[in-house]
């Protein structure tokens, strides 16, 4: 049996439990907060509808809400992929061994040590004359380039006057000393890459709504955004993407990876407490960010 049949006998197996519980999906739904469409995926064997990841996620979730041990499900389809994998694996062992086999039945080059040893022996032998007058002349043209540029080097040195001089009207400044002054009092600090990208970033929250949402990610997270009852998108954030929101009073949103997504309203950085895969549903208002506990209403699918 390969791998897409066992992991169709699996999910079936995990719809009939669920139904002969008499557990609905809209229930499981309520319980885990699992979309719809993604408890219909697994149980028609569909997992490559979303990352790795979350189907691992998810399918714990789901174990439990229909009965079972979570750690369980997720053992029995670790097995099963892991299982193919391995038969991948010996498949490409079998392919190298085979290369290997043909590599050594073909007869190969052996060089001719005698006609090596036959060599000319010239490449080991001293320079000629003209060669050695060659490396002489370029030797003694190196030193005197050098020597120009050291004694040229010495006579630029000038002595500068101090700038208690210059000021109090004792001496009266030469040119460079001017520029010097002129760098020293009047330089101004450059921005710094990190000062310039946090100004850029800054400028991403001007709107006109009285609630700006700026959300970046730090690993790939699933997210539901909701602004004032209103569905603004479900999607996959990945790192390092961006997004922008406005709402005129609260936001609502559903994180699949607490831990992987930074999020600032209105310019001001919101801090979330949550750990890598663990599924947060936050209320965020003008006072900030709220924790919402996920309330069970059984209702029939």
């Amino acid at each position: 049996m390969d791998k897409s049949e066992q992991l169709n006998k699996f999910a079936e197996k995990l719809k009939n439990t669920r139904e002969g519980n008499n557990i609905t999906l809209s229930e499981i739904f309520e319980d885990t907060r699992i979309d719809i469409k993604y408890l219909e995926a697994i149980e028609n064997g569909n997992f490559s509808v979303m990352p790795e990841f979350y189907i691992r996620a998810f399918l714990r979730e789901y174990g439990t809400a229909i009965g079972l041990d979570g750690e369980d499900v997720l053992s029995e389809y670790n097995a099963i992929t892991k299982g193919n994998l391995e038969q991948e694996n010996e498949e490409k062992q079998k392919i190298i061994l085979e290369k290997q086999k043909v590599l050594a039945e073909t007869p190969q080059f052996e060089p001719d040590i005698n006609k090596v040893n036959e060599e000319p022996l010239k490449k080991n032998a001293a320079p000629d004359k003209k060669t050695l007058i060659i490396i002489a002349s370029a030797i003694i043209l190196i030193l005197i380039v050098y020597l120009s540029f050291f004694n040229n080097s010495q006579t630029d040195i000038v002595k500068e006057t101090p700038y208690n001089e210059i000021i109090t009207g004792k001496v009266t400044p030469k040119v460079k000393d001017y520029e010097k002054i002129k760098k020293s009092v009047g330089a101004k600090e450059k921005p710094s890459a990190e000062k310039s990208e946090t100004a850029r970033e800054n400028n991403m929250f001007t709107s006109n709504a009285e609630l700006n949402l700026f959300m970046k990610g730090i690993d790939t997270s699933w997210v539901r955004v909701m602004a004032d009852g209103k569905m603004q998108g479900e999607f996959l954030l990945y790192p390092g993407v961006k997004k922008n929101f406005s709402a005129s009073k609260y936001y609502n949103l559903l994180v699949g990876n607490s831990a992987g997504v930074e999020l600032y309203l209105n310019g001001k950085k919101l801090k979330i407490f949550g750990t890598k895969g663990r599924i947060r549903n936050l209320f965020i208002n003008k006072e900030g960010i709220k924790y919402l506990k996920i309330k069970k209403n059984k209702s029939n699918e």
